[in-house]
């Protein structure tokens, strides 16, 4: 069985670029080893002329994402073959909807071939992506008010003699990100923060498997500025590419230099509308309510809101937007200015009611 996308290339689409600044450098490297590739190839199909065309013909090796326990990029063999010694790698993964390219300098990327031991494991692991349907059982029988849960990710099978001592006992073993629903999560997701052992009983469904040589260790601080996670997203790895490299690592050190944690415009405004509906979900509690105590812990909950509002609208600021996105965000801060206008004056008659009612009570109460 071959490995992941092992009998060809990835191709890096023109979208990929789309949101870097232009480069001479760069231009220049891509017609050179896109002229040196079409010299060997005189004869292409229609999808190497239309790649090459609207791209310039830029490749990589496609793999399949697992978390590195480091800062590191540990690439199998079958995945490194552009990658040299003195050189930077770009990983990118799709959608490419925001600069999604990230930098590895050469000290950070590890090879099977330089004898990095994570590398030469996912040499020959076999790995498979999972759902996982099932109950924790908490005696002896599956009672009716034990929990259920669903996962799924990626299991790496793990040679007996390689398998943790810790875990000696255990037959699967999970990340806590792989839960993805849970029937005691009633108000928000409540992940375990620690190892946590579990008497399970359930169906184990393999969805796809991977042949040694398909994954790719990412660090999951890189992985999740790429808008990924690891329960099977494919990353494609660029390692012959030194100027566009240099080019992308520039425009990240730019970025991070001015504080900058890049989201697409109408992504944010997305953002900040969920916000909005929590914050009103909030103030119709306020309205409902009548004790202290409560209120105080409503209105706690809505300067939250408030607040991570107020953030995504510094955030829309400082990133240049299009003409229509601008549009929508100015739709969206005139719906959010009304709607706070309106709540400055439902809450103070909803105070003065309660007085009122109050002073009614005692006047009753006299007579």
């Amino acid at each position: 069985m071959p490995a992941y996308a092992d009998k060809r290339q990835s191709a890096v689409p023109p979208s990929a670029l789309q949101h870097y600044p232009r480069s001479v450098e760069v231009a220049q490297e891509t017609r050179e080893k896109a002229q040196a590739w079409l010299e060997t190839h005189q004869s292409l199909t229609a999808e190497e002329l239309f790649r090459t065309v609207t791209g310039g013909h830029i490749e990589g090796s496609s793999a399949i994402a697992v978390p590195s326990s480091d800062e590191c990029l540990h690439v199998p063999t079958g995945k490194s073959k552009t990658l040299t010694r003195d050189a930077g790698v770009l990983v990118g993964r799709s959608p490419y909807d925001k600069p999604n390219l990230r930098p590895f300098a050469a000290d950070r990327v590890r090879s099977a071939r330089d004898g990095d031991r994570t590398a030469a494991f996912l040499d020959r692991c076999v790995a498979f992506q999972y759902s996982f349907n099932f109950a924790h059982r908490s005696g002896a029988g599956l009672a009716a008010d034990d929990p259920t849960f669903f996962a799924k990710g990626i299991l790496i099978v793990v040679p007996d003699e390689m398998w943790p001592a810790d875990f000696a006992e255990r037959g699967v073993v999970m990340s806590a990100e792989d839960v993805k629903c849970h029937s005691y999560w009633l108000e928000e997701k409540d992940r375990v923060k620690a190892d946590t052992a579990l008497e399970c009983v359930g169906i184990l469904q393999a969805t796809e498997v991977f042949a040694p040589g398909s994954l790719v260790a990412v660090p999951s601080v890189e992985q999740k500025m790429l808008d990924g996670d690891f329960d099977g997203d494919t990353v494609v790895i660029i390692g012959d590419q030194p100027r566009l490299y240099e080019h992308v690592r520039q425009f990240d050190a730019q970025l991070q230099a001015r504080g900058i944690v890049w989201l697409p415009q109408v992504q944010i405004v997305g953002e900040m509308k969920r916000n909005l509906a929590e914050h009103q979900l909030y103030a119709t509690l306020r309205v409902r309510t009548a004790e202290a105590a409560q209120i105080a812990g409503i209105e706690k909950e809505m300067a939250r809101e408030s607040d991570e509002i107020l953030q995504g609208r510094r955030a829309y600021r400082r990133s240049a937007g299009s003409l229509a996105e601008q549009q929508l965000f100015d739709q969206f801060v005139n719906l959010w200015t009304a709607y706070e206008d309106s709540l400055t004056s439902i809450f103070p008659l909803l105070e003065t009611g309660g007085r009122l009612d109050e002073a009614a009570e005692v006047a009753h109460a006299g007579h």
